[in-house]
This record gives C-alpha cells, structure tokens and sequence, in this order.
C-alpha cells in the first residue's frame, strides 16, 4: 500500500462522491442547458470523466496527454448515467494509483515540456476537480437545483 492509498484515498472517496450527489440532481433535460458563452452542463460532466482519465493515464504512463477524452463519455444522457460512467473511471484511477509503490511517487510526469513529481501530479488531479465543481455549482444554481448539504459545505 502506498502513501496516496494510506493517507488519500479517504479524501478521493469523499471528493467522488460530493461530485455524484451534485450530478444527480441532474435529469436527462437539463444536460442541453447551457449558460451564455458556456458549454452545456453535459460537457461539463464529460469533462469530469475526461481529466479523471486524462491524469489515470498520466498515473500509468508518467505522461500527461492533455488532448485525451475518456471512454464511454458520449453515453452521458443524464445524471444518473454520468454518475455510473464516473464510477467506472474511479475505479480505474484506484487501480492506476494502487499499482504505484512509495519510490514511483517521486518519479516525474512529464506534462508537455515540463515535469512535476507523481505525486503533486495527483495533487493537481484533485485541484482540477475542485475546479470543476466551481464550473457545476454555477450550473445547477442557474438551473435552480436543491443542492445537497455536502456540497454546499464544500463549495459554498
């Protein structure tokens, strides 16, 4: 078991699911709705599954490949499907971090003409949703969706 697992996979599990209970409010009619000069809220969750799988493979490869899209994204109808697809990415990137022992953490990942450790790499992972949540929050607040409890004491 190495450190992400030890002292971070709580935190990823709690992160991940934070992010289902906001996603599931959404319904299949309100992935087209889009804020002016923004993309439709179903982009944003196929965004949630494409930097999930984006940094899984980073955690495989110790590449950063900013221009992948993760499999299975145009199956996201609703919520509730985006839900079940993430599920299935979480359990991809476990995977991918669970392979790694306490000595790879140190190893660089090369992000396009720079370096950052493996571990910050994963860091950053999280950083990234956190950003995507913030995208969401404006999302459903326009939509007028009843936030769950968690994520408004996590996002506001």
């Amino acid at each position: 078991m190495n450190q992400i697992e030890r002292e971070f996979f709580g935190l990823l599990d709690m992160t991940h699911g934070i992010r289902d209970q906001a996603i599931a409010t959404l319904g299949a009619g309100d992935l087209a709705f889009a804020i002016e000069g923004c993309a439709p809220v179903g982009e944003v969750l196929q965004a949630f599954g494409d930097i999930e799988w984006m940094y899984t493979e980073s955690f495989r490869t110790m590449a950063q490949d900013f221009s992948l899209q993760a499999p299975g994204r145009e199956n996201v109808t609703s919520g509730e499907t985006a839900v079940e697809w993430l599920h299935g990415l979480d359990g991809r990137l476990k995977t991918a971090l669970s392979s790694l022992s306490d000595e790879d953490l140190g190893k660089p990942v090369d992000r396009g003409g720079w370096q950052m450790p493996l571990m910050a790499n994963f860091h950053t992972y999280r950083e990234a949703v956190l950003i995507q949540f913030g995208k969401l929050d404006c999302y459903l607040r326009a939509l007028g969706k009843d936030l769950p409890d968690e994520w408004v004491a996590w996002v506001g």
